[in-house]
Order: structure tokens, then C-alpha cells, then sequence
């Protein structure tokens, strides 16, 4: 749970603003809460934070869907 805290803290101080903060859970879909811009922003943060790198393929609904599917994901190609 580690990484989903780490991903959930990245998202939430990036894409809340003062006056309405970002809440996101576990299962949410993320997708519908971020707009195309903020999820490439969000793989460079990623590719930052976690030190791995992200091809275009592989930014797809089953990879970014939730937080725990994106945990589960960038535990992966960090290992």
C-alpha cells in the first residue's frame, strides 16, 4: 500500500487547487477524474518519482484505471 499512498500523495498535491481539494480513493477511476493533459503529467511525474520510464503502449485503461492498478503497475516496471 506504500506505492498506492506515494501515487494517491503525487496525484492530490498536483491536481487539487485551494479551493476544492482532489479526494481520491483506492478504486476510484482515475480516469474520470484527471483530463488527458493530467494523466501525461502524471507519467512524467511518475517517471520522476519512481524512476522508471513509460512508453505511449503502455498508458492504457488497465495500467491507469485506479490507484492500485497504477501501484501495481509502477511496482513493476520498478523492479
Amino acid at each position: 500500500m506504500e506505492t498506492v499512498e506515494r501515487i494517491r500523495t503525487l496525484i492530490t498535491q498536483s491536481f487539487s487547487d485551494e479551493d476544492e481539494p482532489l479526494v481520491v480513493g483506492p478504486n476510484d477511476d482515475l480516469l474520470s477524474l484527471l483530463d488527458s493533459l493530467q494523466v501525461l503529467r502524471m507519467v512524467t511525474d511518475l517517471e520522476k518519482t519512481f524512476s522508471i520510464k513509460i512508453g505511449n503502449g503502455e498508458i492504457t485503461p488497465e495500467n491507469f484505471r485506479t490507484l492500485v492498478a497504477l501501484a501495481g503497475f509502477v511496482e513493476r516496471k520498478a523492479h
